[in-house]
C-alpha cells in the first residue's frame, strides 16, 4: 500500500491503492475476482473503463443478469419507465435494490474501493481521485435479465454396479481403468483382443487391466 500526504482532511487511500495501478488494471482484477467468487459468479456483469482526463479513470460496473429479483417495489413505483426498460443508473441505492442485489453490488464496490485514492473536498472545490466508480443495473440500451440459477456442480453420473459371473469379476479399478479378475483362462484370447494387459500385481489381485472405454464390451463378455 502506498502512503499519501493529503491536501484535505477528508483524504483516504484504499488498502491496495498504488499510483502505478490504473483503472484498466483494476477492472481486470475485478473480472478475475468475479469469476472466482461464488456469489458474484452466479450473475453476469459488464465491467468497462474510460479515461476521465489527467490521472483519473472511470470504472462502470453493470449487473446484467442474476437469478434473483433486483428492483424493489419502491423503484418500480417511482421509476416505472426505467424499470420496464430493465435499467437503473443507481445500483447502490438500497431503497431501490433488493437485499440480494445490494449484497452483490456492495461486494463489487468494496473490491474497487480498495484501489481508490480520494483526497477531495467539495466545500473548497478541490477534487483529487484516481478512479471514479459507477454502478448500474442493466444498461440504457440493454436491459437486465432474470436468469435461472446455474448448477454449481454437474450431477454425477450414476455409477454402474460391478458385475460378477462365471468366475469372472469386473472391477472399477481407478478413474480411468477397469480390471477383470478371477478365472480368466477361458476368455484369455478375448481379453487380449479387447486390449487388456495381464498384471499379477494389481491391488485387487492378479488380473487384466483395461481402459474404461472398453466397459460395455467387457460387461457383455462377462455376462455372456
Amino acid at each position: 500500500m502506498e502512503t499519501t500526504n493529503f491536501y484535505t482532511s477528508n483524504g483516504w487511500d484504499g488498502k491496495n491503492y498504488s499510483s502505478a495501478i490504473r483503472g484498466k488494471q483494476v477492472a481486470q482484477l475485478l473480472r478475475e475476482y468475479i469469476r472466482k467468487d461464488a456469489d458474484l459468479s452466479r450473475c453476469k456483469w459488464s465491467v468497462t473503463t474510460s479515461d476521465c482526463g489527467l490521472c483519473a479513470d472511470k470504472i462502470t460496473v453493470a449487473l446484467m443478469a442474476a437469478p434473483f429479483e433486483v428492483f424493489t417495489d419502491e423503484y418500480k413505483r417511482t421509476h416505472p419507465d426505467r424499470w420496464q426498460r430493465g435499467y437503473s443508473e443507481h445500483g447502490t441505492v438500497e431503497d431501490w435494490t433488493t437485499p440480494e442485489c445490494a449484497a452483490v453490488i456492495g461486494k463489487v464496490k468494496a473490491f474497487i474501493m480498495d484501489y481508490i485514492h480520494d483526497d477531495s473536498d467539495g466545500m473548497i472545490d478541490y477534487f483529487d481521485r484516481n478512479i471514479y466508480d459507477r454502478y448500474e443495473i442493466g444498461k440504457y440500451d440493454r436491459p437486465f435479465a432474470r436468469i435461472e440459477e446455474a448448477a454449481t456442480k454437474k450431477a454425477p453420473k450414476e455409477a454402474k454396479k460391478a458385475i460378477k459371473a462365471g468366475g469372472l469379476q469386473l472391477i472399477d479399478y481407478s478413474e480411468k481403468a477397469l480390471a477383470v479378475i478371477g478365472d480368466t483362462k477361458a476368455v484369455k484370447e478375448q481379453l487380449k483382443q479387447l486390449g487388456g494387459r495381464f498384471n499379477p500385481r494389481l491391488s485387487c489381485g492378479a488380473g487384466w487391466i483395461f481402459s474404461k472405454k472398453r466397459e460395455n464390451e467387457l460387461r457383455a463378455l462377462i455376462a455372456g
